[in-house]
Formats: structure tokens, C-alpha cells, sequence
């Protein structure tokens, strides 16, 4: 058996949008399958895409005529200041075996932020059972302005969550494996990011930091390094998540399906690349691997 690598894995990644309807319709198109909409206890509301021990979170505010809950968790008023700015990929959020525990090394690291935070809901199998679901969050702040959450996520009924069924897509996709950020000082940010993933540099060049393992990824890059690398045309000041990568097992396949739903694609480095006025804010990168 190999030992586990070291750090945290990604659990999931948040992607806020104004729309919520329209952005789970815009994922349901090229090809992943979208849970039901569920609505936590203070007005938030999201969907779930599934993948095994990782997914996203397309999350939007309260429709007309509702507002957040006070007191909302720090997530909630993230996100409504986030989306005052711009809508795509809002906050970084990783597995953890142990909240608590997480909470006291962000402290001692002096990047915590706020208590521990704990929530439940229902959901609901595949088979329309209700089931029960309960979460433990750990807040982390970045020593440097980002514009982007971090968290970590405590599941303490995984075995409700995850379901091999939900993680069945028809474009392919397998997992995701890598998440990018965009920064003109890549170097700045070493330090928290090291800190929150608990993992050291596994690569430095020019204008790009790569940490995490073999499996997944988190980089932070100059946005001429993400022409160069990805295709990825952006312009930034501080700091924010800018795009996903996806495994998926047949590009040809793949690309039919953006076809066959009118959905615009380039083509970079053999990797397919969804743009963000597409996407709802965020690069979607697919790559078979």
C-alpha cells in the first residue's frame, strides 16, 4: 500500500454565481450530472456536482424577496460580497479529517479566522431516500489580500454523502486534479498557501508555484505564465482563482458534447478550454490524462 501524500486534499470548490439556475443548466449542458437544488438553514442555495472524494459547488444567493439570515456565517457574507464584484470561483475549500484540529494550526499559524463553524442538512440518495448530512468548518485568512475563501471541511456523515452513482458524468470527466490561481506576484502568496494546504512547493519556476502532489494540484501563476501554459488570457491585481482542470477519459467524446450544445471551446495544448464569459466567471481546462 503507498503511504497517503502528505497535505490536504481538495474537498470542494465554490463557484458563485448571480443566475443559479442558469449556471447549473450551463454544467448540466456540457455534460456533468447536477444534483437537486438544496437550500441551507441561512439562504443560501446550491447544487452539487459529484466526483469520488471531491466536487463543486455552485452556490447563489436568496431569490427576490428573501434575504441572508442573521447572523450568516462568514461563507454567506463571502459570498454576497463577492458576488458584488463578480461571479465564478469563490473559495478553495479542503478535506479534513479533523476540524478542530485544523482550527488550532490556522491559529498557532496565525492565518485562522473566526471560531469553528458547524451545520447540517438533509439530502437525498438516488433512490429519493432523505438522508442526513453534518459539516465542521475551519476558517483561514491569507496574510496577503486574496479574492478568494478558504476553508476546511469536516464531513461527519460521508458515508450520506458520497455516492458512487452521483459521480457517474456522460462527457467523461473523471475527477478534477488541478486548481489555478492568478497573481502578478506569484511569490507573495507561498507562504499562506503552504500553510493552508500543508503541503511544500513541489515546483518553483519562473512567474509559477506548484504545490499538492501527484494527484491534485494548486498553482498560483503570472498571468503571462497562464497564456503561455494554458491559453488562459486574463488580466489581475491581487490574487483570485481563475480556472479548474479536469481529467477526462475521451477528449474526441468530449468535444461532441460541447458540440452538440452549442457551447464555444478552444483548443490549447491538446486540452480543451471553456472561457470564462462562457462559464459563468471561471476557465474550465479538460485534459485526457
Amino acid at each position: 500500500m503507498q503511504p497517503e501524500p502528505m497535505g490536504r486534499n481538495f474537498d470542494h470548490i465554490v463557484i458563485a454565481g448571480h443566475d443559479l439556475a442558469a449556471v447549473a443548466d450551463f454544467y448540466r449542458r456540457i455534460g456533468f450530472q447536477v444534483g437537486r437544488r438544496n437550500i441551507h438553514p441561512w439562504g443560501t442555495e446550491n447544487y452539487i456536482i459529484q466526483f469520488d472524494g471531491v466536487f463543486l459547488e455552485l452556490i447563489g444567493l436568496p431569490p427576490a424577496g428573501r434575504v441572508l439570515t442573521d447572523p450568516a456565517p462568514y461563507f454567506a457574507n463571502f459570498i454576497r460580497n463577492y458576488l458584488a464584484k463578480r461571479e465564478g470561483l469563490a473559495m478553495l475549500v479542503l478535506a479534513s479529517k479533523d476540524a478542530k484540529s485544523d482550527y488550532e494550526d490556522f491559529k498557532a499559524r496565525d492565518i485562522g479566522l473566526g471560531d469553528l463553524f458547524d451545520f447540517a442538512r438533509q439530502a437525498r440518495t438516488a433512490d429519493g431516500k432523505d438522508i442526513h448530512v453534518a459539516f465542521t468548518l475551519a476558517f483561514a485568512h491569507p496574510n496577503v489580500s486574496m479574492d478568494c475563501g478558504f476553508f476546511t471541511c469536516q464531513q461527519h456523515y460521508p458515508e450520506n454523502f458520497w455516492n458512487s452513482v452521483f459521480q457517474v458524468h456522460s462527457n467523461g470527466v473523471i475527477t478534477l486534479y488541478e486548481v489555478i490561481f492568478a497573481s502578478d506576484r506569484p511569490e507573495i502568496h507561498r507562504s499562506f498557501l503552504a500553510d493552508f494546504i500543508g503541503s511544500e512547493v513541489i515546483r518553483a519556476e519562473n512567474e509559477i508555484i506548484v504545490f499538492g502532489n501527484d494527484r491534485q494540484r494548486t498553482i498560483i501563476a503570472h498571468p503571462d505564465r497562464l497564456m503561455r501554459d494554458y491559453g488562459i488570457k486574463i488580466e489581475t491585481a491581487q490574487m483570485h482563482m481563475v480556472a479548474l482542470s479536469f481529467s477526462v477519459r475521451n477528449i474526441a467524446h468530449f468535444k461532441l458534447q460541447l458540440q452538440s450544445q452549442c457551447v464555444p471551446y478552444s483548443i490549447f495544448a491538446d486540452k480543451v478550454v471553456i472561457a470564462a464569459e462562457t462559464a459563468f466567471g471561471a476557465f474550465l481546462v479538460f485534459a485526457q490524462i
